[in-house]
């Protein structure tokens, strides 16, 4: 045995992981940098992404991307709109996203998951009463959720985007339900 601990950590890192590879290999794709950096670089990645197509599809768009209110219940506003915008790359299993600290009762009106593989990018889109909490996994003494959605799922809804254009049409199909809903709801309270 070598004296020499880093070597040895290699050799049992390069065993364990040979013994059972990732089925999801990141090295010389398209999105292959995402996996480099932070989870909030991560979400920033997401957020900047949605403020940029759409303000230039001609949105009215508010981002602070350097907001630290934490009492912010929302990522953007888009055409009065408060979002919430969660990414995740897909797991090490090749199967699922995962999109934490979703909460319930934040002032959010709709929610942009922006999902990212290897080779491709799923946009999921939803007013805020399009979300099934009984189906989000809820953490244990607390009011956040995890909200997980399938490859298989993904793919089955036609969430893949390749062009703006494809994306701002997935966005504006959710923002037209979203602000139908807010009509309706400030109607009933002018009553």
């Amino acid at each position: 045995m070598t004296n020499d601990l880093t070597t040895l950590v290699q050799k049992i890192i390069d065993e364990v992981y040979n013994r059972k590879p990732p089925k999801i290999t990141w090295e010389g794709t398209p999105y292959a940098h995402i996996v480099g950096v932070s989870i909030d670089q991560r979400g920033q990645i997401g957020e900047e992404l949605v403020q940029r197509v759409l303000e230039d599809k001609g949105c009215k768009v508010h981002y602070n991307p350097h907001g630290l209110d934490k009492d912010k219940d929302w990522d953007i506003i888009v055409n009065d709109i408060p979002i919430e915008i969660k990414m995740a790359t897909i797991g090490k299993d090749g199967r699922m996203f995962q999109h934490e600290r979703i909460f319930k009762d934040a002032k959010f009106e709709a929610l942009i998951m922006i999902d990212i593989a290897p080779h491709d990018l799923y946009l999921s889109c939803y007013d805020y009463e399009e979300l099934d909490w009984k189906k989000m996994h809820r953490r244990k003494n607390s009011t956040e959720y995890k909200f997980d959605l399938s490859l298989k799922n993904l793919i089955k809804n036609n969430c893949a985007v390749k062009t703006t254009e494809e994306f701002f049409a997935k966005y504006k199909a959710m923002e037209q339900k979203t602000l139908i809903r807010l009509a309706a709801k400030k109607d009933k309270t002018q009553l």
